[in-house]
């Protein structure tokens, strides 16, 4: 018998059904006992369990049996049913910013898609149906919004660093990246707390700087050099090394030993400590 090949919208409500059968199931044996307990004590609770057994066999029986007929008619396995649930209801009121974000270099997909799978463990074909092509419309999103879950602080911050990961797959953050970025963060209500940590940990990634006078080349004629001379030597820099060069040897350097890139993944400890003496490096030799 060849498995039916059953819509997004079709697997995303079929399993929603099940999950909530199971739910019921757990709030039948919360309300049930604690009826129990606020009533009748004891009495009623040796009462009750049976009845509660019995009830949540003939669910389970029904569970299990949904379960296999839905199975029966996917072509895809109950687990990638079960992840793409968990993608689209623990992220859709934000896909719409991963698809911004990745839409700003092209040549960064193969690493954005290879990250995405890693994360959500879903298809290449779901990734690309709901962030690289065009294909949902409002109908669509308004449809998967009745499974979205309100992310809590610490999955939004999660989520941002998710976001920043994305564009440092290929060259690292480039301007129009780091801007959007900076609207996503005050988009999430991220107080300035939160927005100064992510700048403080990742722009040392930014391709380019900001144009201000902090940035700009300052004279050391005035102050010895001398004890600075360990710092531009783990820069890779001569003693004098202009502030071009500076921001230039502190990117590479990012590129290399920063804990957030993917490569950096089996050394994140090692990887920070390093990104800590460059940045002490770096703030030495500017002061």
């Amino acid at each position: 018998m060849s498995k039916k090949k059953l819509s997004n919208k079709e697997i995303i409500e079929k399993y929603a059904e099940l999950k909530q059968s199971l739910e019921s199931l757990s709030e039948m044996w919360n309300l049930g006992l604690g009826v129990s307990v606020s009533t009748g004590g004891l009495f009623l609770i040796v009462l009750a369990v049976p009845i509660l057994i019995i009830i949540s066999i003939f669910m389970l029986l029904r569970y299990f049996w949904k379960k296999k007929i839905l199975q029966a008619n996917m072509e895809i396995s109950f687990k990638q049913a079960k992840s793409r649930f968990e993608f689209i209801s623990d992220n859709i009121d934000y896909l719409p910013m991963i698809k911004q974000v990745c839409s700003l270099n092209t040549n960064a997909r193969p690493g954005q898609v290879a990250l995405i799978k890693e994360w959500y463990g879903v298809e290449e074909s779901i990734i690309n149906e709901f962030i690289f092509d065009d294909t949902l419309s409002d109908e669509d999103l308004e449809f998967y919004k009745k499974y979205s879950k309100e992310m809590t602080i610490s999955a939004k911050k999660a989520f941002a660093h998710k976001l920043f990961k994305l564009t440092i797959v290929e060259d690292g953050i480039h301007n129009d990246e780091w801007n959007l970025l900076m609207k996503i963060m005050e988009e999430m209500d991220f107080n300035h707390n939160f927005i100064n940590y992510f700048i403080r940990r990742y722009k040392s990634l930014r391709t380019e700087s900001e144009n201000s006078s902090n940035n700009e080349s300052t004279s050391t004629e005035e102050k010895s050099i001398f004890p600075l001379k360990p710092y531009y030597d783990l820069l890779g820099l001569e003693v004098g090394a202009s502030d071009e060069e500076i921001k230039r040897a502190y990117h590479n350097l990012a590129l290399q030993h920063h804990p957030d890139l993917p490569k950096n993944a089996d050394r994140v400890k090692e990887s920070a400590a390093m990104m800590a003496k460059i940045n002490e490096a770096v703030e030495k030799i500017r002061e």
